[in-house]
């Protein structure tokens, strides 16, 4: 819908073909959407160039697709709505298509384009702003007004100092009185008189100071110790799309569970995009509470791979393929073939099969 609404706002479709399509993409099946709008201009943000400027046209486009998103639980509420504040702000590509970057699998290829990176790093900027909201180093107010300030491009640095200075409200002044600081600001009450009495100096004590005898200290015997040879440090592993991807889906099994509020969800998957060593990504999930239950793992000591399998299994490797046939993993006719193998299947070693070969993020 947000194709067929770009293309009618640039004028390149009337509006009786604009309400016949529209009718049509509300009854087709998801695998032949693409075909029926490949005709109509959108922004093609996989192959434009990040420096392209950008205009109204294209950051309503933007935040119709977030809105889809935000409808169908890709994104959160709170995380849907840091990123209207941004898209409405883009001035190119860039700044756009760092906002899909976690919701789109087709753009990923494109994070390890140089020209996203200044974009990437406010990205990681709204975490810390999250943060520091979560800590109560920022009010409601403070917060929207950064999120407004950092997607307008002013420096971090002076966003950051908004709340790692000294903040005083409605406390007494050092100098005394009754001054009191409110937002930064001295207001003079009243200032009482005071009167200075000076009292006359006593003669400071004469120290005598008694020679002191220093006796000579024996030198300690030396001990040799065998070198110690440092190890080389090991540099932490790049983090790849796949890790990135699969760590993700844990945070949204965590949310859907319960394990994870909304807004630490937003920060947390922001700081998956944005992590270059899998260290970062690894305390992204290491504190997190750990699941009631796993269907799919079998706890015996020996498990067999002729043991029954419950309908809790079968759902899990259903989900499984769903998402991946959503996210283009399978091909429709790889989807059905597996969907059959699941649905047949009456032990784990029949049902193995159905998920061998997917990505582990999927």
């Amino acid at each position: 819908m947000a194709v067929v609404d770009y293309a009618v706002a640039c004028g390149w479709l009337d509006q009786v073909r604009s309400e016949g399509l529209r009718q049509e993409v509300s009854e087709a099946a998801y695998h032949d959407l693409p075909a029926m709008v490949a005709d109509l201009p959108a922004p093609r943000w996989d192959t434009v160039p990040a420096t392209t400027p950008v205009g109204d046209l294209e950051r309503e486009f933007a935040i119709t697709l977030l809105d889809i998103a935000a409808e169908y639980d890709s994104l959160s509420g709170a995380d849907r709505r840091w990123r209207t504040i941004f898209a409405a702000r883009a001035r190119t590509a860039a700044d756009l298509l760092v906002l899909f970057l976690d919701i789109e699998p087709h753009l990923r290829p494109r994070r390890n384009d140089p020209a996203l990176a200044a974009g990437l790093e406010r990205l990681a900027f709204v975490q810390e702003a999250l943060q520091a909201r979560g800590s109560r180093r920022l009010t409601r107010a403070e917060f929207d007004s950064i999120l407004e300030r950092a997607a307008s491009g002013e420096s971090l640095d002076t966003l950051r100092a908004a709340w790692d200075g000294p903040r005083q409200t409605g406390r007494p002044d050092s100098r005394g009185g009754d001054h009191v600081v409110e937002s930064g600001r001295s207001a003079v009450v009243a200032e009482p008189e005071y009167v200075l009495v000076v009292e006359p100096l006593e003669p400071d004590p004469v120290v005598v100071v008694e020679p002191v005898v220093v006796e000579p200290v024996e030198p300690e015997p030396v001990v040799v110790r065998p070198a110690v040879v440092a190890e080389p440090a090991v540099a932490d592993p790049s983090a790849l799309d796949v890790d990135r991807a699969r760590v993700a889906k844990y945070l949204e099994q965590a949310l859907a569970e319960e394990r994870l509020g909304p807004g630490e969800h937003a920060a947390r998957t922001v700081g998956v995009w944005s992590a270059t060593t899998t260290r970062e990504l690894a305390k992204l999930v290491v504190d997190l509470p750990l699941p009631a239950n796993d269907p799919l793992s079998d706890r015996k000591p020996d498990p067999h791979s002729d043991d029954l399998i419950t309908p809790a299994h079968r759902q899990v490797v259903l989900d499984r393929l769903n998402r991946a046939m959503a996210g283009g993993v399978l091909t429709l006719w790889e989807y059905e073939t597996r969907l059959d193998v699941a649905v047949r299947a009456r032990t784990f070693e029949e049902l193995t099969p159905a998920i061998t070969g997917l990505p582990s993020g999927w």
